[in-house]
């Protein structure tokens, strides 16, 4: 059967390259149908997103709201705001726009917010990610971090100097993963070992 398949298949073939307008065509009909399914596909992501803004640039600018006001905000703002985009503390770019994409101010987590950061990490509360303007991607509808997570993510920005990272190394799905719990472990040893070590970035 399957022979009999495959001498059909090269006889249509052979038919086509004999009958240059009819390869034409059905070439023509092949990106026409590629084309319809994603303009069709384009266009129900393009539905989905319009339900959320990119960015709210009033209420989530961290120049604003402390880093504890910006996690609340997070949760607040997740039925309205697809994800928040942040330029990065740490990285000097002339080409950004800051009317449009909020900075994160030098030094805007500070020693004295670690403890409390800390408190937040097994916080499971459903919030609206947070992605630096350098991330390739962004994450689609219905995808959320937690404050523990975020919280996490700020601890580690004050650590490295950079804050936010690309984009969210764990999601919602994974509050009770061990790679998380691990992590969490990871952040409140290091800080236990150099909170008398206080450094302002």
């Amino acid at each position: 059967m399957k022979v009999k398949q495959m001498l059909k298949k090269n006889n249509i073939n052979r038919y086509l390259l004999k009958n240059p307008v009819l390869l034409n065509g059905v070439f023509l009909f092949t990106i026409l149908s590629w084309q319809a399914c994603n303009n069709s596909a384009d266009k129900k992501s393009a539905e989905i997103y319009k339900q959320y803004p990119v960015y709210k640039t009033s209420d989530l600018d961290p120049e604003e709201l402390s880093p504890l006001q910006f996690l609340q905000a997070l949760s607040d703002e997740k039925s309205n705001i697809l994800y928040v985009g942040l330029y990065p503390n740490g990285v000097t770019d002339n080409n950004i726009d800051f009317t449009a994409i909020k900075k994160v101010p030098k030094n805007w987590i500070k020693p004295e917010h670690i403890d409390s950061l800390i408190i937040k990490f097994n916080d499971n509360t459903l919030t609206i990610p947070v992605f630096s303007v350098y991330a390739d991607f962004a994450p689609k509808p219905g995808m959320h971090t937690t404050i523990g997570i975020e919280a996490m993510r700020m601890v580690e920005g004050y650590r490295n100097n950079m804050y936010p990272s690309l984009w969210p190394e764990y999601y919602a799905e994974d509050i009770n993963s061990i790679a998380l719990q691990d992590k969490k472990q990871e952040l409140i040893n290091w800080w236990r070992q150099n909170s008398n070590q206080i450094v302002e970035h």
